[in-house]
């Protein structure tokens, strides 16, 4: 018990340099058993310290989502904005924490709502190419990439070139001939207007 105490004296120490209050600094740090103490103990899941950082944002700040979901699952609010640096989904779309978005998203972050310079938590993952934070923020986006007009995509595809069909008037007139030939020799049988050509091996007889 002692010891405990004295942890907890420490987290306070801490959190005056550090997180600013002892339950951000328990969530930074990922120490599960102090944060349920410290919220058993009737700390403020909503508490805002250095930045106006509430512990969720801590969480979603270094990536943490078994803190995230200890948090919301304590009455956490998603959608506190903490000045410039936005909602806690806000930093888990920037810095590509996928599971602490889900969470965050399921406990009803709103995924429109902007930063201090205007961004949304979509526009900030579409910046660096988190593709599933993407889907996850929304399943029906289209990067501006495979939105182009096709008509310009289709110029740097090579095309096909498909052989026009052959018209009967233009090709030369048919021939009768029948002649046999010597060793490795050409059939050629014609009738009036027709021609049929093979090729064939001498047999025995000399045929």
């Amino acid at each position: 018990m002692e010891k405990k105490l004295t942890f907890l004296l420490l987290l306070m120490v801490l959190a005056l340099v550090g997180c600013g209050t002892s339950l951000g600094k328990a969530v930074s740090s990922g120490d599960r058993s102090t944060v349920i103490a410290l919220l058993d103990q009737g700390a403020d899941v909503n508490e805002t310290g250095r930045s106006n950082f509430t512990p969720l944002h801590w969480a979603a700040y270094y990536g943490k989502d078994e803190m995230a979901k200890l948090l919301l699952d304590r009455g956490a609010k998603p959608n506190v904005q903490a000045g410039k640096y936005g909602t806690p989904l806000t930093m888990a779309a920037q810095y590509g924490f996928t599971e602490v978005v889900r969470l965050l998203l399921e406990k009803g972050a709103d995924p429109n709502m902007a930063d201090y310079y205007g961004k949304t938590p979509l526009q900030l993952a579409e910046a660096r190419g988190y593709s599933e934070i993407i889907k996850l923020l929304n399943p029906n986006y289209v990067s501006p990439q495979l939105a182009e007009d096709p008509k310009e995509k289709r110029k740097d595809k090579p095309v096909a070139v498909v052989a026009k069909p052959v018209r009967k008037d233009s090709l030369p007139p048919r021939i009768t001939i029948t002649s046999p030939q010597v060793k490795r020799g050409i059939r050629i049988t014609a009738k009036e207007e027709s021609l049929t050509v093979k090729g064939y091996a001498e047999d025995e007889s000399g045929v």
